[in-house]
């Protein structure tokens, strides 16, 4: 009856041994995903950022090119605070 226990009790503590490796192993990789994912996290905010400012200045260039047009078609002497008027609307809107 001893060693039928003591056989069970090895086994028990054999199984016990793998079962909190393979935690420790879990826990590791999942704290390795969690930092993926806090990367990927901040590469889709900085890439959104991104696409903002691209936006902006895509609406200000489109803006100046609008301006020029327009000081090309009328006289060169147009009132400057027109033009910059329309610079800060431009702006506003991004």
């Amino acid at each position: 009856v001893n060693a039928d226990l003591r056989l069970k009790n090895s086994t028990h503590k054999t199984q016990a041994r793998f079962l909190l490796q393979e935690k420790l192993e879990l826990e590791t990789q999942l704290s390795d995903k969690d930092t993926e994912v806090e990367h990927i996290k901040k590469l889709i905010s900085e890439q959104e950022r991104f696409d903002e400012q691209r936006a902006a200045v895509r609406t200000v260039l489109a803006a100046s090119r609008s301006i020029d047009e327009e000081v090309g078609s009328e006289n060169k002497d147009t009132d400057t605070e027109t033009i910059k008027q329309q610079l800060s609307n431009a702006k506003a809107a991004s």
